[in-house]
């Protein structure tokens, strides 16, 4: 039985950038991977969006973290050769009511410790992007996008070249914990870690309950996108 000190449990991008993080030290790292790659559920497909901020609860550890990690990601980028562009985001207001709501906005977003927000009228707006219609608008340099499944690849590549061995098409089907370890069943047979770490995106729960009763629900989410020629 192959025997490690840290399990991680699901290949996308949490899981691939805690492994390469611990490939920093000199501690036995596994990922197990269902699918046949890194990235092959929803960090291949979500919409990429570096966060800046302002939608998160003040004085929230999300809060802190979605800030520092906003911080951090133009040198992480360059570090993994993966593209990132800092396009900014306008939170759009159609009517008064709204407009208010944008006041609210920024002052969480400031309290949180986002940068450089400014609410502009619809004439400015226009300035940076004729086909909006709005009354007003918060604009929100910060905000960025990259690619989610180039990130996970060179998150899992690095870990990967600092000897964090990754198993692909291995599914765990079964936890138990004897003393301070834990016994893994998976389907290409048996493993022991000192540390699981769960990082199975919307199947965390199943992972739980092999080990006790999940005090937690999961509700996945599915969104579309609209791809348009830049001739319209």
């Amino acid at each position: 039985m192959k025997k490690f000190q840290v399990a991680i449990i699901g290949g996308g991008v949490i899981g691939s950038s805690i492994a390469r993080e611990l490939s920093r030290y000199d501690v036995r790292v596994v990922v197990f991977e269902s699918g046949s790659d890194v990235a092959s559920q929803a960090s291949k497909a979500n919409s990429g969006v570096i966060h800046s901020g302002i939608n998160s609860p003040p004085s929230s550890l999300k809060a802190r973290l979605c800030v520092e990690g906003n911080r951090m990601f133009q040198s992480l980028a360059e570090e993994l050769g993966v593209p990132v562009k800092w396009v900014g985001k306008f939170v759009v207001a159609r009517n008064e009511d709204e407009l208010a709501e944008l006041e609210h906005l920024k002052r969480v977003g400031e309290s949180n410790g986002v940068p450089r927000l400014e609410i502009l009228d619809e004439a400015l707006v226009k300035k940076k992007e004729k086909n909006i219609s709005c009354r007003g608008a918060l604009w929100v340099p910060t905000a960025g996008i990259t690619s989610p499944y180039q990130l996970t690849i060179a998150l899992a590549e690095n870990a990967a070249e600092n000897d964090v061995k990754f198993l692909l098409e291995t599914k765990v089907i079964g936890l138990k914990k004897q003393g301070q370890r834990f016994f893994i069943n998976t389907t290409k047979g048996e493993f022991l870690a000192d540390v699981i770490v769960n990082t199975a995106g919307v199947f965390c729960r199943d992972i739980v309950a092999m080990l006790e009763e999940p005090d937690f629900n999961v509700y996945p989410c599915r969104g579309e996108y609209l791809v348009l020629d830049k001739a319209y």
